[in-house]
């Protein structure tokens, strides 16, 4: 091989070692004669190991090993029972009540914690002014209304969604999506935005809160398709109905009187009070002086008193039998007196007025007892076809017994909304 090639092939291994291990300066710098030593940590201890040549090398001595029979690595595994204490461990704080499941409806599960949610505002306070045995009453009829309330709703949903036609369904959707969409433009726009707002003002996420809307929506549905439809109120129930409450629309009319008493007048005391009402001076102002001994404070009111048919045949008891005898003789804005009389051997000198004329005729050509009576025979009617809807409903739903979450809804209830009271102290 010529020089050229040797000295080729050279460059080429030095420029090889330089990239692949970073070699160059030892090829480089005068060679230099290593020691073990270079290797030991500085005070560390040497060990002279022997190896099979002549050549003894110096190494850093490793760290003892444990030797096998050290009484240290004496583990023993025999069989039996597990050793320890057998007390439970004790826990790191007290239990604290997360939810519980009370019940389904048809399969769909009802808990605690969502349904007490509803009703907490009313519990809590009524816990802070009721007797804790009176508060469990009221809360055990408040929890069972809303147990029925929410059984009917969902049965009244679920019985929606079941009859929906497939275009119904398309409606369905295309309102669950206006409701989103309604929260986002309320909200510039923004979907966090309408999420923390309605988080903010309902307590539930905005899925949540379209979820319940959607149901609301299928129960309106319902009762509009299957109750309200169903109810028709006609003329001649109006009429029918007019008739049977005649009392109701046509009370028996109310008289009220004024009444000036005198005990054992003298006769000055008489003219003065028959001259101030001659002369005009109002009833009621006379019977506000301190003559008259009948609640001159209330210008001698006399508890109002009803009367049936014409007044002028009608029969009083306001007071002694002269007065009974001459009020149906009075007028309106008129007056009767003196009329003297005696009790257990007090004379006295009395003046009825007879101050107004109280009559509550109802008509039945009067609109609004037209629109009265609509609305009450159509609530009545409403309220028949609904039980009567629902106990059909019922016959054929599954739910948990209602008296059963009662109990369960009301012990968690009584736990986390009663105060706990101090009892009585010896």
């Amino acid at each position: 091989m010529s020089a050229r090639g040797l000295g080729a092939r050279w460059l080429i291994g030095v420029l090889g070692c330089v990239a692949l291990f970073g070699c160059s300066r030892s090829l480089l710098a005068p060679a230099t004669e290593i020691q073990t030593d270079a290797f030991v940590a500085p005070g560390a201890t040497s060990v002279r190991w022997v190896a099979s040549g002549p050549a003894e090398v110096e190494a850093a001595s490793p760290a003892p090993l444990p030797v096998i029979g050290d009484p240290a690595l004496d583990v023993r595994a025999e069989p039996g029972a597990p050793g320890g204490s057998n007390e439970p461990a004790a826990p790191a704080e007290s239990p604290m009540f997360v939810d519980a499941k009370v019940g389904d409806v048809n399969g769909r599960p009802i808990y605690a914690n969502a349904f007490l949610s509803s009703i907490e505002d009313r519990l809590s306070a009524e816990a802070r002014r009721r007797a804790p045995a009176n508060w469990q009453r009221f809360a055990a009829g408040l929890i069972r209304d809303e147990l029925n309330r929410l059984i009917e709703d969902e049965l009244l949903r679920a019985e929606a969604l079941a009859s929906f036609t497939p275009q119904q369904r398309q409606g369905l959707r295309f309102f669950i999506k206006s409701l989103r969409e309604r929260a986002r433009r309320g909200s510039l726009g923004s979907a966090s935005l309408a999420e923390q707002r309605i988080q903010e003002s309902e307590g539930v996420s905005l899925d949540e809160w379209i979820k319940d809307q959607q149901a609301r929506a299928l129960v309106r549905h319902q009762v509009e398709e299957q109750i309200i439809s169903k109810v028709r109120v006609t003329w001649r129930d109006v009429q029918r109905y007019y008739e049977l409450n005649s009392d109701r629309f046509n009370p028996d009319p109310i008289a009220h009187f004024r009444r000036i008493r005198l005990r054992e007048p003298s006769p000055e005391q008489i003219d003065r009070v028959s001259g101030a009402l001659e002369s005009g001076t109002p009833f009621e102002q006379v019977a506000r002086w301190d003559l008259n001994v009948w609640r001159p404070e209330e210008g001698g009111a006399v508890d109002p008193v009803s009367f049936k048919g014409e007044f002028s045949h009608a029969a009083f008891a306001i007071g002694p039998e002269v007065l009974n005898e001459a009020a149906p003789s009075l007028e309106v804005g008129h007056w009767a007196g003196p009329l003297r009389y005696e009790v257990s051997g007090v004379a006295s000198a009395d003046w009825i007025y007879l101050d107004s004329i109280e009559r509550r005729n109802r008509p039945l050509e009067d609109p609004a007892v037209q629109i009265e009576i609509e609305q009450t025979l159509r609530n009545g009617l409403l309220e028949m076809e609904r039980r009567r809807y629902l106990r059909r409903l019922m016959d054929r739903a599954t739910f948990t017994d209602i008296d059963q979450m009662t109990r369960q809804l009301l012990r968690i209830a009584t736990e986390r909304y009663l105060p706990a009271r101090p009892g009585p102290r010896g």
